[in-house]
Formats: C-alpha cells, sequence, structure tokens
C-alpha cells in the first residue's frame, strides 16, 4: 500500500477573489501517467456503505408507512412483497457506474443490541434503548439488492447467556439468508473501544478484548460448521475487524496496534482491517460548512490517523478500509450534514482517501439521520422518500472512479495551495483519463453578492486538440438541501423514484472545453461546485 506524498505542480499565479469575475487560480502541471505517489489501482465498489442494522428493513423493505408508527416497529419491513424499490434504484445507478453494487455493511450500534426472537412478527422491534429484537421476517431483507454482497454485523456488546443464544441464531439465520452468493465478510462488534465509555464494559482492555473476540468468533464458526458448511472455506470465512471507532492510538484510547500485537488475528480469518472515521461531532461546538466540512485541510488532518495507522499495520498484508464513515458522528448535524455543501466534502473526503491508499470505503447512514445520503420511506413528520445532497456527491465519486475492476483506476491528489480548494487526477490503464475539481468556498443561495468564479488551467501535455466533456455537480448554493444535480441529471424520488432524469445543467458553464494547441485545458468553477473533466 502506497500513500500519497504530493503531485509536483507548477503554480504561476495566487488567486485574488475580485467581485463576479473569473480569476484564475494559475496553472498546474498534469503528469500523462500516474505521478509517484499516485494510489495503487483502486478496489471495485470503492464507493460502498454501511448500513444501521436496526434500520436496514427500511432502506430494503416498503415504501409505505403510517406516520404514527415508529420508524423501526413496521410489520412488512424487508417483506420479499414490498421491496423499496427506490433504494435498489440508488444502489443501481451507482452500480452501472462503478462495475459493481456498493457493498453493503449491515451493522452500526444497533447491531450490538440486538437479540432474536422467533415470536417477533415485525422485522424489527425496539424494547429499550439498549435492547432490539429481530424476527424471521428481518432476514427477508437480504433478498431485495441485486448482486449484492454484504458484511453482516453481529452482537459482541451485549453480555449474558440469552446474549450468546441470540448470537448464535443470527449466525444460522444469517449464513442461510445469505449464502454464498450474497456474503463477503463477518463481522464481530462495533466500536468495542467505546465500551468503556458506553457502560458495555468495565476496565476493557485489549487482552479482554483479544480474548473475547477469539472466543466469539470461535463459537461463531462452529455453528457456521453446524448451519452452513459450504460457508467454512477461505474464500467464504472471513471477518472485518476490529471495526474501531477511529485511528487515534493515544492516551484514554484502546490501540488497533497492541490488540493484533496481542493476537486478534491468530487466526488468520481478518480478511480487512476496519477503522471508523468522522470529522467532528453533531454537537460539539465550532463545527460550520466552512470550517469543518468544506474544507480540505480538515479532511488531511482527519484522514492523517488512518494513513499513519494503516502504514504501522502494512506487515499484516490486509487491506485496510474504514468500514463506517460519515460527515459528523451521532447521525449528522441538520443544515450541515444534509445540504450540498456536504456533498462537495464527501467528494473531497472519497477521493482524498483513495488517493490515499484507503482500500475502499462505506459512508453510513441510518433512517431519519441528517447525514442519510437518501431516506429511504416517509418520515415522521409524514414527508416522502427523499434523495438527498450527499447521494450526488456519491455519484461524483462513482463517476470520478469509474469501473476500477475493468480499468485499473488510479487516483492522485492534486494540491492547490488553498482550503477551500482541492484537485484530483484520475488514470485508467496507465493514461489520463479525468480531473476532478473541487470549490469549496461558501457560496449560500441566500447571498445578496454575485456568485464568483475560478478559472483553473491544466497542462496536459500530449493532449492537444481533445475535448473534454464537464460534468458539474451544482446546486443554488453550499446551503440547500435539494434542486441538486449532476451533469445535469436528477436522481430525485419524485421524478422517478430515484433513476437518473436529465433535467439540464443550470450552471452557466459549457458543456465541453477544448484542449488548446500548447495543451492547455481551461475550466471556470462557481463557489460551492464542483467539476469532472472527462478526457
Amino acid at each position: 500500500m502506497r500513500f500519497l506524498s504530493g503531485v509536483a505542480l507548477t503554480l504561476c499565479a495566487n488567486v485574488s477573489v475580485l467581485l463576479a469575475a473569473a480569476v484564475s487560480s494559475g496553472t498546474k502541471q498534469i503528469s500523462k501517467t500516474p505521478p509517484k505517489g499516485a494510489s495503487d489501482k483502486i478496489a471495485a465498489s470503492y464507493l460502498s456503505y454501511s448500513i444501521e442494522l436496526g434500520d436496514f428493513p427500511l432502506f430494503a423493505g416498503t415504501l409505505s408507512r403510517s406516520s404514527k408508527t415508529s420508524l423501526v416497529n413496521l410489520t412488512e419491513l424487508g417483506n420479499k412483497s414490498n421491496p423499496n424499490v427506490f433504494s435498489t434504484n440508488l444502489l443501481k445507478n451507482l452500480g452501472a457506474i462503478q462495475g459493481a453494487m456498493p457493498i453493503l455493511r449491515v451493522g452500526g450500534n444497533t447491531q450490538d443490541r440486538v437479540l432474536y426472537d422467533e415470536s417477533v412478527k415485525n422485522a424489527t422491534h425496539p424494547i429499550d434503548p439498549d435492547t432490539i429484537h429481530i424476527g424471521p421476517s428481518f432476514y427477508e431483507s437480504y433478498s431485495i439488492f441485486p448482486d449484492t454482497k454484504y458484511i453482516q454485523g453481529f452482537n459482541l456488546g451485549k453480555n449474558g447467556s440469552d446474549a450468546r443464544a441470540s448470537l448464535l441464531t443470527t449466525v444460522t439465520k444469517s449464513c442461510e439468508a445469505l449464502g454464498k452468493d450474497k456474503l463477503l465478510y463477518w463481522e464481530y462488534g462495533n466500536e468495542p473501544d467505546l465500551y468503556n465509555n458506553n457502560g458495555k464494559r468495565g476496565g476493557y482492555t485489549e487482552e479482554q478484548y483479544v480474548k473475547e473476540w477469539l472466543n466469539g468468533t470461535a463459537a461463531i464458526k462452529e455453528q457456521l460448521k453446524k448451519s452452513c458448511p459450504d460457508l467454512l472455506s477461505d474464500d467464504y470465512y472471513g471477518y472485518m475487524a476490529p471495526s474501531w471507532s477511529g485511528a487515534g492510538e493515544g492516551s484514554g484510547s484502546l490501540s488497533v496496534k497492541t490488540a493484533f500485537t496481542d493476537g486478534l488475528n491468530q487466526d488468520k480469518d481478518i480478511r480487512q482491517i476496519s477503522v471508523h472515521n468522522y470529522i467532528d461531532g453533531a454537537t460539539n461546538p465550532g463545527v460550520t460548512l466552512q470550517a469543518t466540512l468544506m474544507n480540505h485541510t480538515r479532511t488531511v488532518q482527519s484522514v492523517s490517523n488512518q494513513k499513519t495507522l494503516a502504514a504501522a499495520l502494512q506487515k499484516y498484508n490486509t487491506p485496510y478500509v474504514l468500514g463506517e464513515f460519515n460527515s459528523l458522528y451521532n447521525g449528522g448535524k441538520g443544515g450541515v450534514s444534509d445540504s450540498f455543501g456536504a456533498a462537495l466534502w464527501g467528494v473531497d473526503f472519497t477521493l482524498y482517501c483513495a488517493a490515499s491508499g484507503i482500500y475502499r470505503t462505506h459512508m453510513h447512514m441510518g433512517a431519519e439521520s441528517p447525514y442519510e445520503p437518501w431516506h429511504p420511506v416517509s418520515s415522521e413528520s409524514g414527508g416522502p422518500p427523499a434523495t438527498k445532497a450527499p447521494y450526488y456527491g456519491n455519484i461524483m465519486v462513482a463517476m470520478m472512479i469509474g469501473d476500477s475492476s475493468r480499468a485499473g483506476t488510479q487516483i492522485a491528489e492534486i494540491p492547490l495551495g488553498k482550503d477551500e480548494e482541492i484537485a484530483y487526477a484520475a488514470y485508467e490503464q496507465g493514461a489520463l483519463r479525468r480531473i476532478a475539481i473541487i470549490n469549496m468556498q461558501e457560496y449560500n443561495s441566500t447571498d445578496s453578492t454575485p456568485r464568483k468564479s475560478i478559472k483553473y488551467s491544466f497542462q496536459v501535455d500530449g493532449s492537444a486538440g481533445k475535448t473534454a466533456h464537464v460534468q458539474r455537480l451544482f446546486a443554488e448554493g453550499s446551503d440547500v438541501k435539494t434542486g441538486v444535480t449532476f451533469d445535469g441529471t436528477s436522481y430525485d424520488y419524485e421524478l422517478k423514484q430515484g433513476k437518473p432524469v436529465h433535467v439540464g445543467d443550470k450552471s452557466s458553464g459549457p458543456a465541453t472545453v477544448r484542449v488548446d494547441k500548447k495543451g492547455l485545458l481551461t475550466v471556470e468553477v462557481q463557489q460551492s461546485e464542483a467539476v469532472i473533466l472527462a478526457l
């Protein structure tokens, strides 16, 4: 695994923003082939998802609901006769672009609250804040999405004989529902490094965790021998672990490195090292769009611990993934995590992870959380299902990476020297194919001043005369939550239940730009806008 140290650039002028006129950012030299420090070939399904286990039937099941009914207490969710067509369409959009459907991790906080109850007729049934019962119909949810692989989470957080009996039952139910076609990996426990803080354990150490994890995974394997022995070969049996809440290795935190040193992978069954990442907390003071999300420097700082930890764990020769990530932990912040600015952040964050050698990313979501890319059912207030702004950022990421399993996509960062601006280059089969530019200078739809633009120029030697298609991620401002398009296309529920509908590009920029005879490719990008130049 290689990590980006920087792409050599020639910056010819400083940016000075003047009124609404486009100003030049100077000229950036772009290599025709992957530069030193570019990523290795990007994994298939790079843009994948993590879904709260307790909400999974909402994303997979019926679109109808009573506004008086709790989101997690519906009788028909996950039923094969009530598939969520909206969610299916949104996932298939990404699958068509990436060449493979997003991988779905079903877990999160609620996986450590689950007890199985055969008598429960609902897919899920909340008992108290720390306990959710799931019934047989829960597992019908796995039959909804076509050609989809799953990482299935099991409970580690709840202790006791009932919890162990439930674990073994859910192993059987899960393996029967998934089989060879749908199973990617298992996961045992969510963010166990926080068990000391959330009351699940007391005085928990890495040694205790490792002992408990090895004991539990051995029990899971024994249960699979009884229920699904065909899933015990190396091709099918394995885990994503340890699913830590973050990569910090400082004082007071349980250490991923120590857990591995203590023998976490002594059975050689960990297939992916998984750590989670959030930029900040939803209720933390000082969180704003511009300072927290629309800020490349903050993204670099947030990912730096991941890069350091991944480098330290390279000796285990195991892919390092973000098994769960999003903008602000605790579900996100309304007006920030659900805004167009968060979509721009998502593009920057995910492409930076790709350029930095992170093997795969799983954007996390739960129903009714501000940071969810889409809301799968009618809301508690009676509003309809909705495609939210972050989903459009997901579309742009998928478009930038493309079908990497076919094209061998590599991503390189192109620093632009400012907190609010960044660019990336995508290479296929060793040749430059796309350039992404993200202008994260904040512009709100309510601003009375004209929206400013910056003119970006790239020296692309050997491409004179070529035409680049300009694909814009656009909305009326960083603050808006609706009216977003990518390349003039809407994926809104109201139009065609998430299927792509061309509505036209409201941005004032041209649809194509040409590389001049000197090899210079120039495009204007407005404040709070992102573009892909597809060569």
